[in-house]
């Protein structure tokens, strides 16, 4: 089993980085770019969480809309 697909919802601290938050994001971009791991970011202020996670799973699996 291989992991597919990295989520990670970026709430109010994100939108206010501080030089330290940046950092273990880069960090963290640069190890799942390293085992071909794609990110999706959602915002906690956001909406259509699910259908974004679903539509990027579809895409990645080389799957039509559902």
């Amino acid at each position: 089993m291989k992991p597919v697909l990295a989520v990670e919802t970026d709430g109010y601290s994100y939108h206010n980085c501080s030089g330290e938050q940046i950092r273990r994001d880069r960090m963290k971009d640069h190890i799942l770019q390293t085992y071909g791991i794609p990110l999706v970011r959602l915002s906690t202020k956001g909406s259509g969480e699910k259908e974004k996670i679903v539509s990027r799973l579809m895409e990645l699996m080389h799957i039509g809309n559902p």
